[in-house]
């Protein structure tokens, strides 16, 4: 038998007839197979690209500031 596999995608929360919320209820997908790094591919896929996301981001701040800090000094 093939073992199942379930990731977290979500939570949901109801609410009750006074407007509060009751307890959160986590949203579970049911996945095919996991990576050795303990991942599914599709979580797998969309850390790498947040993460080359952010290194470009990151990337173009430093070379903003370093900008910025060379007009500062050419001023003084």
């Amino acid at each position: 038998m093939k073992d199942k596999h379930y990731i977290q995608v979500g939570v949901t929360a109801l609410r009750t007839p006074t407007g509060k919320h009751y307890p959160a209820i986590p949203l579970y997908i049911e996945v095919d197979k996991l990576n050795a790094s303990g991942l599914a591919p599709c979580e797998e896929k969309m850390l790498t690209n947040f993460a080359g996301f952010m290194s470009e981001k990151y990337s173009k701040k430093r070379q903003e500031e370093k900008g910025a800090i060379k007009n500062d000094n050419d001023t003084v």
